[in-house]
Parts: structure tokens; sequence; C-alpha cells
């Protein structure tokens, strides 16, 4: 795993409120910037430099949190980029979100679960809720939060596992069709969620059918 000194920064992509599609109720997004591990597949490649212009600071990010908090949100998902590339970050991010109080914490990793507990026990202590291992496009799924069908949910904390004793989260099929979440942002379009195997292809193309420039990574 390559190893990012974060000092006073961390890189972050974006922060973002409602997000309705990675967890239950409305939540905060924090999407990190970076990944070393680089899926085949992967939707949001854009994440994967390690690129100095995404730094923000912790007072940015605490004081981003408290606004969104104010519009009382269930929870947060932590995603990426990978996350635990930017161990010490995220482990002064996740910090701030429990001092904030935050209901539920969810975090998306890459890397596997037996490694990550190895490794990593004293940050998957602070988060109720990870989804591990790497997104492998050959196995596509209906699994609620997950992208392929290796990908697993780990209820870490007490209060999750109360929370969701009588829910089978590991084998329940999304109650509705896949949703995904469009962010308009001056000339930007920010995809939230995990689409259909497929579907992002399709919107693509419609979106150029309509003379639209579509720029990807």
């Amino acid at each position: 795993m390559k190893k990012i000194q974060t000092g006073d920064k961390v890189l972050i992509n974006h922060i973002y409120y409602p997000v309705k599609t990675l967890g239950f109720g409305n939540r905060i997004g924090i999407w990190f910037q970076g990944c070393t591990i680089h899926c085949k597949g992967c939707m949001s490649k854009y994440t994967w430099d390690f690129d100095p212009k995404y730094s923000m600071n912790y007072d940015e990010i605490s004081k981003s949190l408290k606004k969104h908090k104010k519009n009382k949100p269930f929870g947060i998902t932590i995603s990426g980029g990978e996350p635990f590339d930017q161990a010490p970050g995220l482990l002064k991010v996740l910090k701030i979100c429990r001092m904030l109080h935050f209901n539920e914490i969810m975090l998306y990793s890459g890397y596997k679960f037996n490694y990550l507990s190895k490794n990593y026990s004293y940050i998957l202590n602070m988060v109720d809720i990870l989804i591990s291992e790497p997104f492998i496009e050959s196995l596509p799924t209906n699994k609620i939060w997950r992208g392929s069908a290796n990908q697993e949910i780990h209820l870490i904390s007490k209060e999750a596992i109360k929370r969701y004793k009588d829910v089978d989260l590991d084998t329940e099929i999304c109650k509705r069709k896949k949703s995904i979440q469009f962010e308009v942002s001056r000339d930007s379009l920010f995809i939230i969620g995990i689409p259909r195997r497929g579907d992002l292809n399709k919107l693509i193309e419609k979106i150029k059918n309509q003379g639209v420039m579509i720029w990807q990574k």
C-alpha cells in the first residue's frame, strides 16, 4: 500500500449532501482523492491521482460537516478513491465525524477485510459499517450498496449490529431498481451511487446523442 503523509491536510475530492444511494437515509458523502488499487472497470478513475489541488485542511472539513449537520443527516458515507491510502488523514476525518456525533458512519475500501482488520483495526473501530474488497467487473450484483458480488458488508459497531439485526444486508436485493443521483455543478456532472452494469455506458451514449461533449479520464 502506498503511504501518503498528510500533515495538516488530506486529499478530498468532494463533500456532498444529500447522498441517497450509498446507505440508508439522507447522508453526507465524503470522497477521498487518490487510489493505488486501480480496479478494472472503475467508474471513479478521476479519483485515482494523488493531486495536491484537492488538499483540504481539517478545519475546512469540520466546517463543511457542521454546515451539513444542520440538515440532520442520518449518517456519513466515506468512499473514494481509496480512503486507506491516506490512513492518517482518514483517522483524523473519522475523529471529526465522531466529535460531531453523527448517527452512522459507513466506509468503503477496495482492500480485503483480513488485511484491514490486521493492520487498521484502530480505524475500523471508529466506523459502524465497512464495505470491503476490490471491485471486480466480471462479478455483477444486485446486492445493496455494492458494485460487484465479491464485496462484503461488515457490521462493526454494536449500534450497527443492533440496528440491522433483522435485516440480511448480505443477501437483500434492492426493493426498487438501482438508482443513481446526479449533482450538476457549473460545467461538471457528478454521479453518486452504483449503477447497474452497462447502464453508465448507455447514459453516456444518450447524452452524446444530444450533442453534449463528454470528457472521461
